[in-house]
């Protein structure tokens, strides 16, 4: 993705095949062609937002910035945290199911970067307790 969207130069992953396996690759010059044909309109905005999203998100150093850790946006892992990390907007009074344990991108973490939230549980709807950015 960050290679793809022009922000890094290669694109770090760690595949493992668990059967037999195809990968097609296709780069950012390939994928900004295709990308140019009015019938992939609808994915070139997506894929423009994303790429002004991310931008976004290394230049503030975003999450980690957010956090007490005395570090800079210019930082090599802050920016690479940055370009992985998922940013989600929830709306007022909806409901956000964080990731399970068991996804299989592993154990997540969430940081809460503007705003308030109320945690309950979900079966019962009983209230644990409320956040706060900061």
């Amino acid at each position: 993705e960050a290679a793809l969207l022009g922000l890094l130069p290669v694109r770090p992953a760690t595949l493992k095949a668990t059967s037999a396996t195809r990968v097609a690759e296709i780069n950012a010059e390939l994928l900004e062609a295709m990308l140019k044909d009015p019938a992939f309109a609808p994915a070139a905005r997506a894929v423009d937002f994303l790429r002004e999203e991310r931008r976004e998100q290394v230049s503030l150093g975003l999450p980690m910035c957010l956090l007490p850790l005395h570090v800079s946006p210019t930082d090599v892992c802050v920016r690479m945290a940055a370009l992985t990390a998922a940013r989600l907007v929830i709306p007022p009074t909806a409901a956000w199911m964080p990731m399970p344990e068991s996804s299989p991108d592993g154990p997540w973490f969430s940081i809460l970067a503007k705003g308030r939230v109320r945690v309950e549980i979900l079966q019962s709807k009983r209230h644990v307790t409320r956040l706060s950015a900061g």
